[in-house]
């Protein structure tokens, strides 16, 4: 069955990896020649899928990524925990990317420093 909005998709996915989880598969796929996103969760009786050319929806499907593996890691997760579950991955994932962010920036600031330094020493050294 073909799901139009990223926002069911979502719904649909985690509810149905909640209540099928031991049998339930979901893929990700990036198809660069069509340019688009496929995403698809099945049983092998049912299947769901989620087609988009839509980019901004790749940090949403990411976020669902992240809910499947705590729903797997954890079976205490039922349907009433996953708006929860879906504040707190999106959270985590937001603050790694800023731990990310902040790490390139320094790395870059360390750089342009040694370059700084480096270009003194030749200076020094050239009288």
């Amino acid at each position: 069955m073909k799901v139009e909005s990223i926002e069911e998709f979502l719904n649909v996915a985690t509810v149905f990896f909640v209540k099928r989880r031991s049998r339930a598969t979901f893929s990700f796929r990036s198809r660069p020649s069509k340019r688009d996103l496929v995403c698809r969760i099945t049983d092998k009786a049912q299947t769901f899928t989620f087609a988009t050319k839509n980019f901004d929806d790749l940090r949403q499907l990411n976020v669902l990524g992240g809910m499947i593996m705590q729903i797997c890691a954890d079976d205490s997760i039922g349907e009433s925990d996953l708006e929860n579950l879906r504040v707190s991955v999106r959270e985590r994932m937001q603050t790694l990317h800023r731990i990310k962010e902040q790490q390139k920036r320094q790395a870059l600031k360390q750089q342009q420093q040694s370059k700084k330094k480096g270009g003194k020493k030749g200076k020094k050294g050239k009288r």
